[in-house]
Order: C-alpha cells, then structure tokens, then sequence
C-alpha cells in the first residue's frame, strides 16, 4: 500500500473513468480533487489521461505481471529500458 503524506490523508480524492461503447475502451480516465472552494462543491482535475493515455496506463497496469525483477540491477538497467520503451509504443 502506499504511504499518503499526512497533510493529504484527509483530503477527498476521486477515480473517473469514462468508458466507451466498445468492450474494453477507456475514453478517459481522471484523478480529482476537491478544488479550495470553502463550499467544497467544485472538483479539480489532478491528472487527466485521454484514451490513448488511459490505454497506456491500463496496459502499464496489465504489464506489470510480466516484468521481471532483478535484484541488484543498476537503476536504469536495460530491463527497465525495454520497459518503457514497450509502453512508450
């Protein structure tokens, strides 16, 4: 799990994902905030992927079983290369 700094532990956040007709295409995906409306009404957006953008982190996701871990690899090793250059594809 992931560690949350303290100041943002009681902040809302939200998870938006705009899914197509299609089976299995994503049109957007959009992490969102509470903007610092007193009213608290009003959401920002933080990150918005469009659906080339949510197809690749979905496929990052799908990925991430069959990368294969090496302990002691230096950082920037060609496996994390290969990694990212068959995402950035």
């Amino acid at each position: 799990m992931a560690e949350i700094p303290a100041k943002l532990r009681k902040q809302r956040r939200q998870l938006e994902i705009q899914v197509a007709h299609e089976p299995g295409v994503v049109r957007e995906i959009g992490f969102q905030a509470p903007s610092n409306d007193p009213n608290g009404t009003k959401l920002d957006g933080l990150i918005i992927l469009n659906r080339e953008g949510s197809n690749k982190l979905i496929y990052l996701i799908r990925s991430l079983d069959s990368i294969p871990v090496y302990s002691g690899a230096p950082r920037g090793s060609t496996t994390v290369r290969a990694a990212k250059e068959s995402l950035a594809g």
